[in-house]
């Protein structure tokens, strides 16, 4: 049928002669333009509606619209608005399929989007490590500085800011620990007490710019001195200095203690061409740390004996002996 249509088309053929619904299904599914169809039929035939047996109402009523419509041209209508439309045939395996492909496209795009999404978030968690990452590092970085901040700031705290050499929070720290240790160890601890004679005489005779260079000067004798793993020099206060030897009996510490006294000594002649303008006066004491004793015993026998070594005429050394 599509050829004789195709030969209608061309010319080949001038008419045919089909039924009406055939032929308007074949010019349809065709999409032939410029065929019409021919009015009226050559032949028609009329379409047949049954109706249960006796049932004579429901058939003139079927009746009765069919020509109603027939007449008022509304069949003629319908069939004008379906002239050159291609009509499809669907069947329940193209819903079927169209129903499958449909699903399948769904999932398809979730699992698109499942992959970007996952994709995204996978991107994300890797910047976010790398920021933590970093972070951590600068924390680090920061914590670091903090603690040689903080360490410098407790060295600044423990220094004498005009001697250099520690001062007596620092010697009242180390003290304790080295008390500690040798008494666990149960070994002697010495003390040196230094007092330089008649300081308040010789800022008011050279001045206290003077004074100052002195007390530095001799800051230096004691980091001279002192030069053993464990053991401190530390400006006590004033115009007073201690000395702690740590595993030194009192006759070793009375021996150091005559050192510093004579070093100090010629400083004061060198300086002065002449004797007894700098001079000191040293205590020195030594016990073995035990549970019975008190650290601060320590420091007043070493101070008892400088007091000593001052009112013996000055420039001296004392030991304590209890």
């Amino acid at each position: 049928m599509g050829n004789c249509f195709k030969a209608l088309s061309t010319g080949e053929i001038d008419a045919i002669v089909v039924d009406r619904w055939i032929g308007e299904y074949e010019l349809a599914m065709s999409r032939i333009a410029d065929i019409k169809i021919v009015e009226p039929p050559i032949e028609t035939q009329y379409s047949r509606i049954a109706v249960r047996k006796g049932d004579s109402e429901t058939l003139t009523l079927l009746n009765s619209g069919l020509k109603v419509i027939t007449d008022d041209g509304t069949i003629d209508s319908i069939m004008e608005q379906w002239r050159g439309k291609r009509v499809l045939y669907l069947t329940e395996d193209y819903f079927q399929l169209f129903y499958l492909r449909t699903v399948s496209f769904f999932f398809f795009l979730v699992a698109l989007a499942a992959i970007y999404f996952v994709r995204k978030y996978r991107k994300l968690s890797l910047e976010l490590e790398a920021s933590v990452i970093e972070r951590t590092k600068e924390l680090h970085h920061a914590n670091e500085m903090l603690k040689a901040a903080n360490l410098q700031l407790e060295r600044i705290t423990m220094i004498d800011s005009l001697t250099s050499i520690e001062n007596r929070r620092a010697f009242d720290t180390a003290y304790q620990k080295t008390w500690g240790i040798c008494q666990r160890e149960r070994m002697p601890l010495a003390l040196i007490m230094i007092d330089i004679d008649n300081f308040k005489d010789f800022n008011d005779t050279y001045g206290h710019l003077l004074g100052d260079q002195i007390l530095i000067q001799i800051a230096q004798v004691l980091k001279g001195v002192i030069k053993r793993p464990g053991d401190l020099a530390a400006r006590f206060g004033g115009e007073e200095f201690v000395v702690m030897l740590m595993n030194t009996t009192v006759e070793g510490a009375a021996v150091v203690a005559e050192e510093i006294r004579q070093r100090v000594e010629k400083l004061g002649r060198e300086k002065w061409g002449k004797e007894g303008v700098l001079t000191v006066s040293l205590g020195v004491a030594s016990s073995v740390p035990d549970a019975a004793k008190e650290p601060m015993e320590l420091i007043d026998a070493a101070d008892k004996a400088l007091y000593r070594a001052k009112k013996t005429g000055r420039n001296n050394v004392k030991v304590w002996e209890n």
